[in-house]
């Protein structure tokens, strides 16, 4: 080894894996002669250490090091190094943490270059911009000539980074023995200390006037009214001080909290009541809240099945007010959507399972229609027919699943008017081979969170003389045929139908209105020469009118609705839209 050959110290000859065996490419003697001199000074113009980059920024540091450690570059040179090479600083203090910290772990047994390495630790720590200029003048935490006078490292940073051993040789910590002790009593603290809290010591007296402070403080944000910041600063004090003079536990309290806003969900001000509470816990919380409702559904099966009665669907089911109060902590910013996804059922898995049995069941279903037993008799068959289920209704009808929770908040999203969020489950959901907008309650709240988000724009594009037409635009101008130049649709509409999607035929009154919208919206697209907005137009035509209207019952309005959309575009728009069309149903098939 060349190093071995050329060091003086025979401590060199155990094992080292950083500066050993490398080759200087970086660092040479010329460098280092220059370092030394003071002939390499950083600048403001440009670095004047060319040629290293953020890819080169290890090996560099690395060989820097070792220049010093070796005895060859003076300490205060480093920093003078580093930013004349114009390091990122960020970059520059997290490698030469890294560095040190690696450094200092292979010259355990060499102590002459281990109090070399010690010195540039507490030269780096102490740098305030050694190479700078002179003539130009500084300031401490100032600049010199354009260049950042301010340390390198910081002592935190090194402490984060390196060995207790090393760091009280530095002087950075009294003691390594005793930081060890504090860095445990710390890390049990934070991971391993559970917070108990002694029930006998609380008070029902405490719990009864936290639920009247409460219930007062719901009532004042009652009907969608914020309530004042005094109001609600009131209500911060009286719940901190019912917590601390009763001795109550704050999960309790914060599962009050939630219980009472759950109850009035429009009333903002307790989202600052929450800010008393570890935001983390949250989601745990309420986690605890659906899971509780899951288990009670799945003890009340077991014990129908053991009584040997039939099972209610709507024992047990999880409270609608639930769902929204999740939804609304989630809009938020309260609740993560992944943290709290885990706590609720069923699983995905399950949640897969269940999907492929139904299919399954529907599928045979479909086998049956029309089928007839030739073979029976008159008699027994009708008799046989009388008990089964229609096949077509088996087919066409996809199984209810009311103890869905992620559905459950899927349907508080759009309660909520929280497009991303619902657009985020029905992703996870989509993803998973599960359709979320095939179940009935689903899609009835997909309908009516576009019903609301369409009102506006159909009130430009009703017929003349209508309900919408007269509220929307006037009396005057209600009875007057919609704008020639058309109207664009909002962006929230357009994701509103990719949510929905071809589901939209379960409701046709809405499937005409946004018919009409959309020949509007493409309409004005069309004047205006936005190619963007005309896509977007045609793209909602392909994925969710046509194939709706192909699951719509024989209705000649709605197709004329449809035609007089497809009658403004081209001819090879239109047959590439029918194409999309029958290509989309012939790949679901």
């Amino acid at each position: 080894c060349a190093v071995r050959s050329t060091c003086a110290c025979p401590s060199l000859r155990a094992p080292m894996a950083s500066y050993p065996g490398v080759t200087i490419k970086l660092v040479t003697k010329e460098l280092m002669a220059k370092l030394n001199s003071g002939k390499v000074q950083p600048s403001d113009v440009g670095p004047t250490i060319p040629g290293i980059d953020a890819s080169k920024a290890q090996a560099f540091v690395l060989e820097l090091t070792w220049a010093v450690v070796k005895g060859e570059l003076e300490a205060a040179r480093v920093s003078t190094a580093l930013r004349a090479s114009a390091l990122d600083p960020a970059v520059a203090a997290s490698v030469l943490a890294d560095t040190l910290w690696l450094v200092s772990l292979e010259t355990e047994m060499l102590p002459e270059m281990r109090a070399r390495l010690v010195d540039l630790a507490k030269a780096l720590v102490e740098d305030e911009g050694e190479g700078a200029a002179p003539s130009r003048g500084r300031e401490r935490g100032g600049r010199s000539g354009g260049v950042t006078l301010l340390p390198l490292l910081t002592r935190e940073l090194l402490i984060e980074r390196c060995e207790g051993e090393f760091l009280e040789e530095a002087g950075f910590i009294p003691s390594s023995v005793g930081w060890k002790k504090k860095e445990v009593r710390v890390n049990t603290r934070l991971f391993y200390t559970q917070q108990k809290f002694n029930l006998l010591r609380e008070e029902s007296e405490g719990y009864a006037k936290l639920i009247t402070a409460l219930a007062a403080f719901g009532d004042s944000g009652a009907d969608g009214n914020t309530p004042s910041s005094n109001t609600v600063a009131a209500a911060v004090r009286a719940v901190q001080s019912l917590i601390g003079y009763f001795d109550l536990d704050p999960n309790r309290a914060l599962d009050l909290i939630l219980e009472a806003y759950e109850q009035k969900p429009t009333n903002v001000g307790f989202l600052q009541l929450l800010g008393l509470f570890r935001k983390e816990n949250f989601a745990q919380v309420l986690g605890f809240k659906f899971q509780n409702h899951a288990k009670g559904f799945a003890r009340k099966e077991e014990e129908v099945v053991e009584a040997g009665t039939v099972v209610n669907p709507e024992a047990e089911t999880t409270p609608e007010s639930l769902y929204v109060l999740a939804a609304t902590l989630v809009r938020s910013g309260a609740v993560e959507l992944d943290a709290l996804y885990p706590h609720l059922a069923p699983t995905d898995a399950a949640a897969v399972e269940a999907h492929k049995a139904d299919v399954a069941i529907r599928l045979a279903g479909c086998k049956k229609i029309g089928v007839v037993n030739l073979l029976a008799k008159a008699v027994d068959a009708d008799k046989e027919k009388a008990k089964e289920v229609d096949p077509l209704t088996v087919a066409c009808t996809p199984a209810a699943d009311p103890h869905n929770q992620k559905l459950g908040l899927l349907r508080g999203c759009l309660t909520v008017g929280y497009a991303d969020g619902a657009a985020a489950i029905i992703d996870r959901l989509s993803n998973l081979g599960l359709d979320p907008a095939e179940d009935g309650e689903v899609r009835a709240a997909l309908c009516a969170a576009l019903r609301n988000a369409i009102a506006e724009p159909y009130a430009h594009a009703a017929p003349a003389g209508c309900a919408a037409a007269v509220a929307g635009r006037g009396d005057k101008a209600g009875v007057l045929p919609p704008d020639a130049g058309g109207r664009l649709i909002p962006a929230e509409v357009f994701k509103q139908l990719a949510l929905i999607g071809p589901y939209i035929h379960a409701d046709v009154v809405l499937f005409t209105r946004v018919t009409r919208c959309i020949r509007q919206h493409i309409v004005a697209a069309a004047a205006t020469n936005d190619a963007e907005a005309q896509k977007s137009g045609e793209d909602v035509l392909g994925a969710c009118v046509l194939p709706a209207l192909a699951l719509i019952a024989a209705n000649p309005a709605a197709v004329n609705e449809v035609w007089a959309v497809l009658a403004i575009l081209p001819v090879t728009t239109r047959f590439r839209l029918y194409s999309q069309w029958k290509g989309g149903f012939c790949t679901n098939v």
